[in-house]
Formats: structure tokens, C-alpha cells, sequence
């Protein structure tokens, strides 16, 4: 009976130490994984909230007829990239500086007159945003458009978030597309690929579940850090529920391929 367990026993203790060090392996990279989501998920919340009051400003020729501007304004809406066009006269932003900035009314009416020109004012989306100089330039290309004018502190910040968001959107999918080759290309070493799958749901679950838990305690973790910082944050965006189960799924498969491959070691 001795004889027996102390055969067991190396055997025992080795598998349980090479599913606790895909553990922490698995671990240390989900962390680092929470993280790029996390940031990735405020960015494009901040750029979505940013850019919501976000308009471009189209001057018009003060010789323009009505049927001119609405020809030009359906010009505009028809451009790649603008969700809305609004035409305003300059009686009507007259009245909204009126109502903004009353202070300023007696220099507008300085000279006795009204002297704001007609304008067009453009919605675009979010993604617009990283070519908005050449949208600009498409819409100074209209015959009685005079001049295109925005915000450009406010388009530059927009831009560096949609840009932050590109870049820990590449990350996330190369890091993804990383941990499935390498399922992949260790299940290609395979002698028998049913044999592995057949493991995977008997002796290697360990493995599997130890993957799962690392990436769940990685989440948990990563939550209880950052939870503190939405009271202190105006905007705040929760990861997709099915991004953290994709997530938790790569971090399982990255256990067991690390198993597998140690077993052909």
C-alpha cells in the first residue's frame, strides 16, 4: 500500500504544479488583459460623449437664394460621415446668441444691423472624426459655402480617444488571435486531436477550470481597483458581458494549451 502511493504521489504533486503555474501565468496576462478592456471600453465612451455636442459650422454666401441653400444642405447630409444638417438664418442665431450670451447681443447689433450670415450647422458621427479635415475640405467644395469652422480642441481630444481605442482594440485581437494559434498550432502536434478534446473533459479539466478561475479572479480584481474611481469619474462604461465571457473562454483554452503543450515536452 506504501509501495503504491509513494508511486502516485511525484505524479500527483507534478500535475498539480504545472495547473497552479498555468494559473498564474494565465493570470498575469488576463490582468494585463482587464486592463486594455477596460480602457478600451472608457475611451470610446468618453469620445461617444465628447463628440455628441460636436457640430461643424458652414458659413453661407449672403447671396444665396432659399432654393440654393436647401440644394446645398442636401449636398451636405449626402456626405459620408454627416448624420445631420440643420440650416440656420442668422435672424435665428441672433436669437440663440440671445439667449447663450446676452452680453454679447450689443456688439452683434453694434452697426445697427444684424451682421451673422446664414449657416448650416453639421452633426457628423464619431468615426468621422479621424478624417475631418478632408470632410471639411468636401464641404468648402459646394458653391456658396464662404467657410468651415469647429472646435478643434475639442475634435483633437475626440481623435486621441477614438485613436486610444483603435490601439487597445488591436491589442485585444492580436492578444486574442495569439492565444488561439497557440491552441492551435500545439493541437496540430497532436497525435490524436479527439484524444485531446476527450482529455480536455477528464484529466486536463483541471487545467481548463484553473484558466477560467485565473481570468475570473483577474476581472474580480481588476473591478474591485477600478469600482472606486466611478464616483470620481462624469463618464463611466461597463464592459460587454459577452466580451468578459469571450474573455474567460480565451483564458481557458490558454490553460489547456499550455498543458498540452508541456505534455509534449
Amino acid at each position: 500500500m506504501k509501495k503504491q502511493l509513494s508511486d502516485k504521489t511525484p505524479l500527483t504533486l507534478r500535475i498539480k504544479k504545472d495547473y497552479r503555474f498555468a494559473g498564474l501565468i494565465v493570470f498575469a496576462a488576463a490582468l494585463l488583459a482587464e486592463m486594455l478592456i477596460f480602457v478600451n471600453a472608457q475611451a470610446g465612451k468618453l469620445a461617444e460623449e465628447v463628440s455628441k455636442d460636436f457640430t461643424l459650422l458652414l458659413t453661407a454666401d449672403s447671396k444665396m437664394s432659399e432654393s440654393a441653400l436647401d440644394n446645398v444642405k442636401i449636398n451636405i447630409e449626402n456626405l459620408p460621415g454627416v448624420e445631420r444638417v440643420v440650416f440656420i438664418s442668422k435672424k435665428d442665431m441672433l436669437e440663440r446668441i440671445k439667449q447663450e450670451d446676452p452680453q454679447l447681443v450689443d456688439s452683434v447689433l453694434s452697426s445697427g444691423k444684424n451682421p451673422l450670415p446664414d449657416t448650416w450647422e453639421a452633426k457628423v458621427s464619431v468615426d468621422s472624426m479621424l478624417n475631418l479635415e478632408s470632410l471639411a475640405a468636401s464641404m468648402l467644395v459646394f458653391d456658396g459655402v464662404t467657410d468651415v469652422q469647429y472646435k478643434k480642441q475639442e475634435a483633437w481630444a475626440v481623435r486621441h480617444l477614438l485613436f486610444y481605442k483603435q490601439l487597445t482594440s488591436v491589442a485585444l485581437l492580436f492578444a486574442s488571435f495569439s492565444c488561439f494559434m497557440f491552441v492551435f498550432i500545439v493541437l496540430a502536434h497532436e497525435n490524436s486531436v479527439s484524444d485531446a478534446f476527450q482529455a480536455l473533459l477528464t484529466s486536463d479539466f483541471s487545467f481548463f477550470s484553473a484558466g477560467f478561475f485565473a481570468g475570473l479572479a483577474a476581472l474580480v480584481l481588476t473591478t474591485i481597483f477600478l469600482y472606486p474611481v466611478k464616483n470620481e469619474s462624469m463618464f463611466w462604461s461597463w464592459t460587454s458581458p459577452l466580451a468578459q465571457i469571450l474573455f474567460l473562454l480565451c483564458c481557458s483554452m490558454f490553460s489547456w494549451g499550455l498543458r498540452r503543450w508541456k505534455l509534449r515536452r
